[in-house]
């Protein structure tokens, strides 16, 4: 039987059935199959039945007497890319008499596939053995299916599912903190540095920021979109010694299989410059901490709402350390009487610490408190255009290595098992560009323009800059 797109198939009771044993029975559905008694689709009897409903297909059961919307038999297969639901009293059916689905046979099949929903439960007859759900909606999909008796759960994706209800969580939030927390302090260092190289080091800075990363997907890894704006406050309490700092940030990170997360934060701290000498090196320090509120929503699919999908929010806070080290040697060379090249070499460690408290989210999943700490090592080489000590081009390249030291488990539970993770990728490499243009305006500040492109073999790509007029007061 083919349904198609636009068709309607409807009865008072078991609309379409095997009314005695029947072998391979196959339906199509593309429209819409109801029924308000015993069953939309009954196959109960049937051997070998295969049901595919396709994406828009709908199979209803409605009403309050009982009745499952989709009954297979022995060895019978369903795959669900449409919508499969068993409502009563306008609320999911979760009582034995009345499911979604339910195995009546043994060795039957249950695939779920794509953007596909059910409401109501899914259950597997008591008396019979070999029932399979099998989840196919994509790597790092958050889903929590309601079952019944003994089903053999597996993802076809990698996702961690665990039993008792059929559940799991995309793990893009956590996997990802190591990865956003070096580009906050790759974002420090470069601003730190444009800022001592400056003509009004001596002054205070206030630098608006913008910059945009995006990753593909890897076998354990989520893509993500990730935007962020914010500014930068240096002062000079000890003028080319000792700087105070402040940034302000928001981002939005858009991860794949439909979680967001927007996140407020501060860094503050000191910077030095100069602070020893040895024959042509110097070296400057940085150390900041700071405080991020998070708010989390995230699409899971679930049978227990009447929309199969329920949006699953979280608020929670994490706290943020950023310290380092550099060592730079510089040169210059006289090109002629209004022009200078210096060239710069830079070698640097930076590390790094995020502390997150335990929380929950509004259903279904609860995280441990977690502490990661990270490390990067990194070579820079920049060279400076002076012209008329006014004007000043900037290009740089850099080489930096990060890795995860300490933190890679995630303690976590889902719908009350508990489970941990530590997967994902916890070490990078990177190489980055960064070029600006500054002009002084003598004592009344300068006006600037920076841009900043960097890529990583976890096909990351970042990029960033910032521009404006930096009055010295």
């Amino acid at each position: 039987i083919t349904n198609n797109a636009g068709g309607s198939i409807t009865a008072k009771r078991n609309t379409i059935r095997c009314t005695a044993s029947c072998t391979s029975p196959t339906i199509h559905n593309f429209g819409k199959i109801s029924a308000r008694q015993e069953g939309a689709i009954r196959l109960n009897v049937a051997t070998g039945a295969v049901v595919n409903n396709n994406f828009g297909g709908v199979v209803d059961g409605e009403g309050t007497d009982n009745l499952h919307t989709i009954q297979i038999g022995n060895n019978g297969t369903l795959t669900n890319k449409g919508a499969i639901r068993r409502i009563s009293n306008g609320s999911p059916s979760l009582t034995s008499t009345s499911v979604a689905i339910i195995f009546q046979g043994n060795n039957g099949t249950v695939l779920l596939k794509d953007e596909g929903i059910v409401v109501g439960s899914i259950r597997s007859n008591e008396l019979k053995t070999g029932s399979k759900l099998q989840i196919d909606h994509g790597y790092g999909r958050s889903y929590m299916y309601k079952t019944e008796g003994t089903l053999g759960l597996t993802d076809l994706d990698g996702n961690r599912i665990v039993a008792g209800s059929a559940t799991s969580v995309g793990m893009g939030a956590q996997e990802t903190v190591d990865e956003l927390l070096g580009y906050r302090a790759y974002n420090l260092r470069a601003s730190l540095k444009s800022y001592s190289n400056g003509p009004n080091s001596k002054k205070p800075k206030i630098e608006p920021f913008a910059y945009t990363s995006f990753r593909d997907d890897g076998r354990t890894t989520l893509g993500y979109e990730n935007n962020a704006y914010g500014t930068n406050f240096i002062y000079p309490m000890v003028p080319d010694k000792l700087n105070l700092i402040l940034t302000v940030e928001r981002n939005k990170l858009k991860l794949d299989e439909n979680h967001d997360i927007t996140k407020k934060s501060f860094l503050a701290g000191i910077s030095t410059n100069g602070f020893r000498r040895l024959n042509n090196w110097k070296a400057s320090s940085y150390a900041v901490a700071g405080w991020s509120w998070h708010n989390s929503s995230r699409d899971v699919l679930t049978n227990i709402v009447n929309t199969g999908i329920a949006d699953v929010s979280a608020n929670y806070e994490s706290a943020e350390v950023i310290t380092g080290i550099n060592f730079t040697r510089t040169s210059d060379q006289k090109i002629t009487e209004s022009m200078t090249n210096i060239q710069e070499t830079e070698l640097g460690i930076t590390g790094s610490f995020s502390h997150t408290p335990s929380y929950s989210e509004s259903m279904f999943f609860s995280w441990e408190e977690r502490n990661l700490a990270q490390a990067s090592i990194h070579f820079n080489k920049q060279l400076t255009l002076m012209i008329d000590d006014k004007v000043q081009l900037i290009t740089s390249a850099e080489f930096e290595h990060r890795s995860v030291f300490y933190g890679k488990n995630q303690d976590h539970s889902l719908n009350a098992v508990t489970v941990d993770f530590n997967s994902g990728s916890y070490s990078e490499n990177s190489v980055s560009m960064n070029t600006s243009f500054d002009y002084d305006l003598g004592e009344y500040g300068k006006i600037y323009m920076q841009f900043n492109g960097r890529l990583s073999d976890q096909t990351t790509i970042h990029l960033g800059g910032s521009a404006g007029v930096s009055i010295a007061f």
